[in-house]
């Protein structure tokens, strides 16, 4: 998980540089503007809701708040990240509860969901940046 995530973070800052360089000054503003609020908010918002598990798993603040794109790239470069994923995922007493159904989520159930919420969220860049296809990685 950690090298598709790491994957998807790096096509993200790679999309929203063409985004800003190709079509900053022909898009209507809101389209930059949403492209700039996913690498500058959303995506660092994914990453931590990451974070917030393997801290519960560690039972310590192991991993600090991401605050940009650039950090998020660099943490997830760390092989050892794969590590803390693993021993969250194994984790049977770690759970989330879904806000959608009265029930209880597993941790992978809960990493998989932020996975997709992020893949959503680079193909809205790619679609931003004048893409046609959808993202395949």
């Amino acid at each position: 998980m950690r090298k598709k995530i790491l994957r998807l973070l790096e096509k993200g800052k790679e999309l929203h540089g063409e985004l800003i360089s190709n079509y900053n000054n022909s898009l209507p503003a809101n389209i930059i503007e949403d492209g700039n609020s996913i690498v500058y908010n959303e995506l660092p918002a994914k990453i931590n809701a990451i974070l917030v598990i393997l801290n519960a798993d560690a039972k310590e603040i192991k991993y600090k708040p991401v605050s940009n794109l650039q950090q998020a790239i660099e943490l997830f470069k760390d092989i050892e990240l794969q590590n803390a994923l693993d021993k969250a995922t194994a984790n049977k007493g770690l759970v989330g509860l879904s806000i959608y159904e009265d029930c209880l989520v597993t941790v992978q159930e809960l990493l998989d969901t932020t996975k997709f919420e992020i893949e959503s969220l680079i193909d809205l860049l790619y679609t931003h940046s004048g893409k046609s296809k959808t993202l395949q990685l």
